[in-house]
This record gives C-alpha cells, structure tokens and sequence, in this order.
C-alpha cells in the first residue's frame, strides 16, 4: 500500500494547489484499506461553482493509476442532497473520506450529506430478506422439481450468507461504512465454513425440509425490522400497485420484492388487493395490476 499512498500524497499535493478546487473524497478500495497492487485511487473533487470542470480524467502517478471525478459545488450539493437517507448503492459517494477542504462550512455539509443512516439500514435488511426468498425459491425449485440435493445444497450457501449479514445488520443500529465493509467480508468466512461442512455432510430431503422450516420461521420471526422499509412507502397512500412500490423503494425489480410482500401478507402487516391500471399512458384499456396495503 505504500507506493498508493505516496501516490496519492503527490496526488494531493498537485490538486490543493489548483485555487478552484474546495474539496477532494477519497472513494473506493483505498478509503477502505484494501488495496491491492492493481488497485487504482478513486477521488471525487469538488470545486467552485465558477470554474468550467472536466467530468473525469484518469492519470497516472508512481505507476498507479488515479481516477479523478469532477462536480461543481451546486451539482455536488444537490446530488448528495437526493442521496441522503436513500439507497446503499450510492454507497461510492456515501463511504468515503474528506482528504482535502478549504471551507469548514462545506466540510460541515459534507459530512452531514454523506452520513449513512438509519433509513439505509432498514432498507439493507429489506434488501437482504429478499435475496434470501429468491435463493430459498431456487433451493424448492431444485428439490420440488428434480429432487437435487446437491446443486439445492450449493444455492444454499449463498442464502447463507445473506443470512449471515442480516444477522451483521441486526447487530448495528447504524449503517456505517465500516459495517457495510465487514457485511461483505462475512461472505468469506461463511463460504469456508460451509466447504468444510460440505465435505462430511450431504443434504437429504429430511435437512431440506427441516431448512425450509427454520428459515421462514426465522423471517417471521423478524418481519417487523423487514416491514420498516416498506411501511414507509404507504406514508401518503392506502394501496399501492406491486410497481409503485417498486418504483417507491428506488425501482428494484417487483419480481425481487414480491415474495417478501408475500410474507409479510401472510403475516397480516399487508393486505393484497388489485388496482386498476392502464396499459399504456395513453391507453383507455385497464388490466387489474397486483397491489397491497398497510393493515393500520
């Protein structure tokens, strides 16, 4: 890591001295100190609302290639000010670190725009207890259909994982970067765990069924911290169709969130219904589209 950050001093050095730039991030796999010796250095600079900016360049300094992206001041406000509270995959400017400002007022908002909170961990959880459903429909889809055990028991150890994140994400009562970043080591240690398991233990349909069980106890178990992120999407409405809620929780496919709308039916925290809905914009022909609601 040491010639990127001798790389990333001369970096620094050269851009502080430029009198339009008023503050740099440091972005990516260095922010996080894991580097490798491909790595490149990701930086976001901002400057004055004066100065006529290039997007991006790529340069290159020790043999290591550096990626610098450009905002405005304006641009750069109004784009963070869209992502607070929003989405984890604004998670390139949201984890990230202050390594260059002249104005501490704009560091003040810097870090107040760039904070990931509460509301990204309640998505995070929703995000993770769908991934789970998905892979646990693939898992029956290999039993049910072709009674495979061993490509069901495979697809297992992805859910687990996910699994094992939410249990990550339980745990914290923030989303901070540093949680985001070991969620992702925890893949890892699961995979190694289950090639061990995997070696001395082969499913039958008795550890399927069992599985199948314990899981859809386990989100049952939880489904009020899954609830939280779609509870708030009905703030101003009784009923909304599958695709507006999709398009509510930053339009992530409606195959994704189905089934976990599903179980939160079965639950009773929704109820499901059917919305009249054109087929074109400018279409006078309805079909009743799938919708739910808030059991208030």
């Amino acid at each position: 890591m040491g010639s990127h950050e001798n790389a990333l001093k001369k970096t620094l050095d050269i851009l502080s001295k430029e009198s339009g730039i008023i503050a740099i991030l440091l972005c990516g796999s260095m922010h996080y100190s894991y580097v490798t010796e491909k790595s490149n250095i990701n930086l976001v600079i901002i400057t004055d609302d004066a100065k006529k900016i290039t997007p991006n360049l790529q340069i290159e300094v020790d043999d290591v290639v550096v990626l610098l992206d450009f905002y405005n001041r304006k641009t750069f406000i109004e784009m963070t000010a869209r992502n607070k509270g929003g989405t984890i995959e604004h998670a390139y400017l949201s984890n990230s670190r202050l390594v260059y400002v002249k104005d501490k007022i704009f560091e003040d908002l810097i870090e107040d725009n760039l904070t990931v909170g509460q509301h990204d961990l309640n998505e995070a959880i929703f995000y993770e207890a769908c991934e789970i459903l998905l892979y646990l429909h693939d898992i029956e889809q290999w039993m049910e259909q072709n009674d495979d055990c061993i490509n069901a028991q495979f697809v297992f150890v992805y859910m687990s994982r996910h699994i094992a994140r939410l249990e990550h994400f339980f745990a914290n009562s923030v989303l901070k970067k540093e949680v985001l970043m070991s969620a992702y080591e925890i893949n890892t240690d699961v995979m190694d765990k289950f090639n061990k398991f995997s070696l001395t233990h082969m499913w039958n349909r008795e550890d399927y069924e069992k599985m199948r069980r314990d899981v859809y106890a386990y989100l049952e178990m939880h489904i009020d911290k899954f609830a939280k992120h779609v509870v708030r999407a009905f703030d101003a409405h009784e009923v909304l169709s599958l695709n507006e809620l999709s398009m509510a929780m930053g339009g992530v496919r409606s195959d994704v969130i189905k089934p976990c709308l599903d179980l939160m039916t079965n639950i009773g925290l929704l109820f499901r219904t059917t919305l009249a809905v054109p087929i074109s914009y400018k279409s006078r022909i309805e079909v009743d589209e799938i919708a739910y609601g808030l059991v208030r």
